[in-house]
C-alpha cells in the first residue's frame, strides 16, 4: 500500500503544479485518494456522492487524468468509489496535513531555530510564544512544522478546538458568510477556537473585510490566552499593504524564519524520506540530487518519490542518470508555475471584496470599474498577453485598456497604499 499512496502523492503534486489555484485544487482534487491500483485500473475515492459529484465535473477529472498519465506514462482505467458506499475503510485517507510531525521533520542549521519553537508552542499552546509567526519561502518547511504543531497539540489535547486554515480560505468564507448572511456561524467557527493556524497569512493583505475581521478575531483570541499560529513567505514588514494593527500584534510574538537547507540536511531529508518509502539511495545519488537541487524541500521529496515510483514500476534502481531524469521532471526552478488570467482575476476579487463576475461584467460602479482597472494591469504587468488579447478578456477595445492602464499607473504613482496593495496582489500570485 505504501508504494501506491507514494504514487498517488505525486499526481496530486503534478496537478498541484499545474498552475490550478489552491482554492480549485482544495475543493477538486485534494479529496480525492487512492484505493487500490492492479495495473490496469486505478480505483479512486472520496468521502462522499456529493465530494463524487464536485471532483467528477470534467474540467478536473480531465486534469487529474492527465496528471496521472504524466506520472505513469498511461492512463489506466479509473472507478470513483465513496465511503458512503461501504467501499472504503473509514480510517483512509490521513486526514489533511497528518503526515507532517515533528519526528519526519529534518532540523538543520537553517530551520532550528523555527523548529524549536514550533516545539515549544506544541508542548505549551497559549503560553510565550504566542503568536508565532513562521516565515520563509516556498517549499522550504514552514507548512510542515504548522502542521506538526496541530498534529502534538491534537495528540496531547484531544479536548481542544483547532481551526487550521489558509489565508486565502479564510478570505473565501468570509466573503461566502458575507453574501449568505451566516457571518455568526463564521464567528464561531474562528472565535472559539482554542489554536488558530492561519497558514500564508500574506494572502489578507489589502483585503480591508478580511483584515477587520482577523484584527477582530486575533484580540478576542489573544485576551483568552488561545494560541495563534501564522505562516507567511515573507516577514510582516515585507508584507506592504497588511493593516499597521495586525502588523504591530504579529510582531509581538516570536517572529522564527525558515531558510534554504544546507547539504548535510538536504542529505538527511533525501535519506529520510526514502527510508520511510522502505528503499535506499546510494550516497552517490544522494550526493547528485542534494546539488541539483539548491533550496526548495518539496522538489527535493518529489523526486525522491519519483524514483522510489519508478522503481517500483519499472524496477530500475536509484542511479544518477534516473536521478537526471526525475529532477527534469520535478524541477521548476527554470519554469515557474505558469501565471494565469484565472488566477490573477480570482486574488483581483477577493482583495477587493467582489466576485470574478463581477469583474467581468458591464457594470460600471466606481469600486467595480477601479478593480477591473487594476486586473488589467496586472495581467499585463505579469503576463505576456498583448494588450489586444487582454481586451477580448474583458470585452474592451484597445484604446479601452490603453486608457484603463494609464489611468492605474497614474493613481499608483499618487497612492502608495494602493501601489503596495497591487504589489502584495502580484507577489500573492507569484509565489502560489
Amino acid at each position: 500500500m505504501q508504494s501506491l499512496e507514494s504514487m498517488w502523492n505525486m499526481i496530486l503534486d503534478d496537478a498541484r503544479n499545474s498552475g490550478i489555484s489552491e482554492v480549485s485544487y482544495k475543493c477538486f482534487i485534494d479529496p480525492i485518494f487512492a484505493v487500490s491500483f492492479d495495473g490496469e485500473t486505478l480505483v479512486l475515492g472520496v468521502d462522499s456522492d456529493f465530494q463524487r459529484g464536485l471532483v467528477s465535473a470534467e474540467l478536473w477529472f480531465n486534469r487529474v487524468k492527465a496528471s496521472i498519465q504524466n506520472v505513469l506514462g498511461f492512463l489506466p482505467e479509473i472507478k470513483i468509489v465513496t465511503k458512503e458506499q461501504g467501499a472504503i475503510p473509514e480510517d483512509q485517507p490521513l486526514a489533511q496535513g497528518a503526515q507532517f510531525t515533528f519526528e519526519n521533520f529534518v532540523c538543520g542549521s537553517s530551520n532550528r531555530f523555527a523548529y524549536s519553537a514550533a516545539l515549544a508552542v506544541a508542548q505549551s499552546p497559549g503560553g510565550n510564544f504566542n503568536p508565532l509567526f513562521i516565515h520563509g519561502n516556498s517549499g522550504l518547511g514552514k507548512t510542515h512544522l504548522l502542521w506538526a504543531i496541530h498534529n502534538e497539540i491534537k495528540e496531547k489535547h484531544p479536548e481542544m478546538k483547532l481551526i487550521c486554515v489558509r489565508g486565502e480560505e479564510f478570505t473565501n468564507e468570509l466573503i461566502s458568510s458575507i453574501e449568505h448572511d451566516s457571518m455568526d456561524f463564521f464567528h464561531e467557527k474562528y472565535r472559539s477556537a482554542d489554536v488558530l493556524f492561519i497558514d500564508d497569512i500574506h494572502f489578507i493583505a489589502g483585503k480591508e473585510a478580511t483584515q477587520e475581521e482577523f484584527f477582530n478575531t486575533f484580540n478576542i483570541l489573544y485576551q483568552e490566552r488561545k494560541q495563534i499560529v501564522v505562516t507567511s513567505d515573507r516577514p510582516p514588514k515585507d508584507i506592504q499593504s497588511l493593516d499597521e494593527r495586525i502588523r504591530t500584534r504579529l510582531v509581538m510574538g516570536l517572529l522564527a524564519d525558515v531558510s534554504p537547507p544546507d547539504l548535510d540536511t538536504k542529505l538527511a531529508i533525501i535519506h529520510l524520506k526514502a527510508k520511510q518509502l522502505g528503499f535506499v539511495i546510494p550516497d552517490d545519488v544522494a550526493s547528485y540530487v542534494a546539488h541539483q537541487i539548491k533550496s526548495n524541500i518539496r522538489q527535493i521529496e518529489g523526486t525522491v518519490k519519483k524514483l522510489f515510483a519508478n522503481f517500483q514500476l519499472t524496477g530500475e534502481k536509484p542511479s544518477t542518470v534516473v536521478a537526471q531524469k526525475a529532477i527534469a521532471d520535478i524541477r521548476t526552478d527554470d519554469a515557474p508555475t505558469p501565471v494565469t488570467v484565472d488566477r490573477i482575476m480570482g486574488e483581483v476579487a477577493r482583495t477587493y471584496n467582489l466576485t470574478v463576475a463581477d469583474i467581468t461584467s458591464k457594470n460600471q460602479s466606481k469600486n467595480i470599474s477601479h478593480a477591473r482597472k487594476i486586473a488589467m494591469y496586472i495581467i499585463r504587468e505579469i503576463t505576456d498577453l498583448p494588450i489586444m488579447e487582454i481586451g477580448r478578456i474583458f470585452d474592451k477595445d484597445h484604446s479601452t485598456v490603453v486608457y484603463a492602464l494609464k489611468s492605474i499607473n497614474t493613481a499608483l504613482d499618487k497612492n502608495q497604499f494602493e501601489r503596495a496593495t497591487v504589489n502584495d496582489i502580484i507577489k500573492n500570485i507569484s509565489n502560489n
